[in-house]
């Protein structure tokens, strides 16, 4: 019985299916709620439910992680990027300006840097005392934890889209899914995180405050899938991940933009 069991999620989780449906269907729930409520508001969107999608976007973190995990048990510094960017994304569901949730992303950042330690790893050592010198200088001047968190961050985000190009341009064939994967999930990143810089400004005053709720909404239409292409972006995945590999590379081909990286 107990066999029968463990060879029934054996064969749910290694399906493709499973998966598409399941990020479908989170996806769809929290577009659906977010939208709703950007345009009717408390008027038709009860508190329970926005309560639900945003357990709902959290969870589809928790999805990428424990996705990494059993596709590519090995490579557990894209496990531990995932794992720090999940719990990240928990604290910031409570409060989206704290600095202790910046910090986690920063971590988030260091282990995706550390992916690349072997592209170059004197460049990985020097980046790693940028970072420890540059929380000591905010420190020692008292600069706000959220800016200069912030700025580790974002200049983290930046880098790890310059290695991931560089990983693209080698065009190795054996890692051709993981180095696209990479790049465009980086890219969405970033897109992402302009529409959360967007959102801060707009709580701070800098920018008007009707572009809150809309930037609020729309950073997770870039998120998401750019957390599912980095969990698809090891190098290190198992042989039961095979159909995977074959039907990203068969999407990739047919897309002109992909076939010019």
């Amino acid at each position: 019985m107990k066999t029968q069991i463990q060879n029934f999620w054996f064969r749910l989780l290694t399906n493709l299916n499973f998966w598409l449906t399941l990020w479908s269907i989170m996806f769809a729930y929290f577009f659906l709620v977010g939208i709703l409520n950007l345009f009717f508001g408390s008027r038709l969107i009860p508190d329970f439910l926005l309560t639900i999608a945003t357990f709902t976007k959290v969870s589809t973190i928790l999805t990428c992680l424990i996705y990494t995990s059993f596709f590519a048990p090995k490579d557990y510094l894209l496990r531990a990027a995932l794992l720090f960017t999940f719990a990240a994304d928990v604290v910031l569901a409570i409060d989206n300006i704290s600095p202790f949730g910046i910090i986690l992303f920063c971590f988030a950042q260091y282990f995706h840097t550390s992916r690349y330690a072997k592209v170059s790893p004197k460049f990985f050592i020097a980046w790693t005392f940028f970072i420890i010198l540059l929380f000591i200088f905010a420190h020692f001047y008292q600069i706000p934890a959220i800016y200069a968190a912030g700025f580790a961050y974002g200049s983290s985000l930046i880098l790890n889209l310059g290695l991931a190009i560089q990983w693209l341009k080698r065009k190795t064939p054996r890692f051709r899914r993981a180095a696209i994967c990479n790049f465009i999930g980086f890219m969405l990143f970033i897109a992402c995180d302009l529409t959360v810089l967007i959102s801060f400004f707009s709580r701070m005053q800098f920018l008007p405050i009707f572009l809150y709720q809309p930037a609020n909404f729309i950073c997770w239409i870039f998120y998401f899938p750019s957390q599912i292409l980095l969990a698809n972006s090891s190098a290190l995945t198992k042989s039961y991940y095979r159909p995977f590999d074959s039907e990203l590379k068969r999407l990739s081909k047919k897309s002109k933009l992909i076939n010019q990286l």
